[in-house]
């Protein structure tokens, strides 16, 4: 079995292209589903492992295996019949239990390699290093004023106007900075040498063949031929409806606000994150169990800021 990859980088990154791409290589296994636009998120490390408690405590497992056992990421994973109760009594960890269960989900797929793609693991890495120490991470940026630009139009969202979405437009430009620089930081101080991978959005769509091809490298996968083709549409911020331009306004507040968080230390930003992340609480997306319809508990812990 190769080494895990965990496919990272702010929503509206192009994770979810970059995930499709690869998921379509033979060999690589992916939890999938057209309602996710392809490759689906586990939200493991970010909501499950982080929001039942200690795993030494056997009430938060139980609770844990409750509610991940019915999230439509188990669901899709098609897991033999009390399979996740019995590896979670044997696993270590959380991480340690993730581990297990998708390499038998890899092996039943006839394949030798999974990836994960969760952008809400992007702050996480060092954890999933703890748990999983062989995994590898592709991360994916992109320019700040598209990525801004869409994420603002994502998911649905129409801009409130005036002082609220220059308000927006702040706190999306320092998230994406965040993001940035955590991704570097990476690169440079936490992970061994070939353990991971930083691309941009941008080269990637412009040469789609040669991008594509280094990363097939990276993953030691077959080179020859084109990119992949994925069976998955594109996943567009502005799908039917043309695309509104950001103005020249926007560009200078994105680029000011860049500049400015570029000064603060990196440990203050990553501070104010997990303080925003804990006022939030547990957090979770409504498509974690949209198949299934399962209710979380309804005091599930709050995610805790260090």
């Amino acid at each position: 079995m190769r080494p895990p990859v965990f496919i990272l980088g702010l929503q509206r990154s192009g994770t979810t292209w970059v995930a499709n791409q690869l998921a379509a290589l033979p060999g690589v296994a992916a939890v999938q589903h057209p309602d996710h636009q392809g490759v689906h998120e586990s939200v493991f490390f970010s909501h499950f492992a982080r929001n039942f408690g200690d795993w030494s405590d056997p009430a938060a497992r139980a609770a844990f295996v409750e509610a991940f056992g019915a999230s439509d990421y188990v669901r899709l994973m098609d897991l033999p019949t009390g399979m996740l109760a019995v590896e979670a009594r044997g696993a270590k960890s959380y991480g340690d239990l993730f581990a297990r269960i998708m390499h038998d989900f890899t092996t039943r797929q006839g394949c030798d390699l999974w990836i994960e793609k969760s952008p809400h693991h992007t702050l996480l890495v060092e954890t999933i290093v703890a748990d999983i120490p062989e995994a590898r991470f592709l991360m994916v940026e992109r320019g700040l004023v598209d990525l801004v630009w869409s994420r603002l139009h994502g998911f649905g969202r129409r801009p409130a106007p005036g002082l609220r979405f220059a308000a927006d437009t702040l706190r999306g430009t320092v998230v994406a900075v965040l993001h940035r620089r955590e991704m570097h930081r990476l690169m440079r101080v936490v992970l061994m040498p070939g353990q991971g991978m930083l691309v941009r959005y941008e080269d990637l769509t412009a040469d789609p063949e040669d991008g594509f091809k280094a990363l097939r490298d990276w993953l030691a996968l077959p080179s020859d031929g084109a990119a992949a083709e994925t069976a998955y549409p594109p996943n567009s911020s502005f799908a039917g409806s043309k695309r509104p331009e950001p103005g020249p306004g926007f560009r200078t507040l994105v680029g000011l606000t860049a500049a400015l968080a570029a000064l603060v230390p990196l440990p203050w930003l990553l501070h104010w994150q997990r303080r925003r992340d804990a006022a939030r609480g547990a957090d979770w997306p409504d498509w974690v169990w949209s198949q299934t319809g399962y209710v979380p508990p309804e005091r599930t812990p709050s995610i805790k800021a260090p």
